[in-house]
């Protein structure tokens, strides 16, 4: 298995390879989120992206997590979820959210340390990770 290198600042290149199999609203929606906060890249070794995320400002005390992954981030799901268990909740706040639209999604959440809280109106799931 090759191994992937990470680095701040996730790009729309980045973004762009990883949104292949998305829809066109929450690929609008990655654009946004990108410049909203902290974000990161993952890399294989082509240099292309394999998955982008990081975390919008809410509040005080809370900030939202988003996340995309090309299809190849499959074969390196273990450490793409090592990397955001490690990389944790950006300081100064205390809690984040995440809203999973998919079961991959909410399984990727769950690997990460979030943990259920419930659904949306609009059917997403909502999911809290805690300091």
């Amino acid at each position: 298995m090759t191994r992937l290198t990470s680095a701040s600042l996730a790009t729309l290149t980045d973004l762009a390879a990883c949104a292949r199999p998305t829809t066109l609203h929450l690929w609008s929606l990655a654009r946004v989120q990108v410049r909203l906060g902290p974000s990161w890249t993952m890399r294989g070794e082509d240099g292309v992206a394999v998955m982008c995320g990081g975390y919008i400002f809410r509040d005080r005390e809370t900030c939202e997590g988003w996340f995309m992954a090309a299809p190849s981030a499959r074969r390196h799901m273990l450490e793409i979820v090592r990397f955001i268990r490690l990389t944790g909740i950006p300081a100064p706040y205390r809690r984040a959210i995440v809203f999973a639209s998919t079961p991959e999604g909410r399984r990727i959440a769950l690997a990460c340390g979030y943990r259920a809280m419930g659904y949306r109106q609009d059917g997403m799931e909502v999911l809290e990770w805690a300091v």
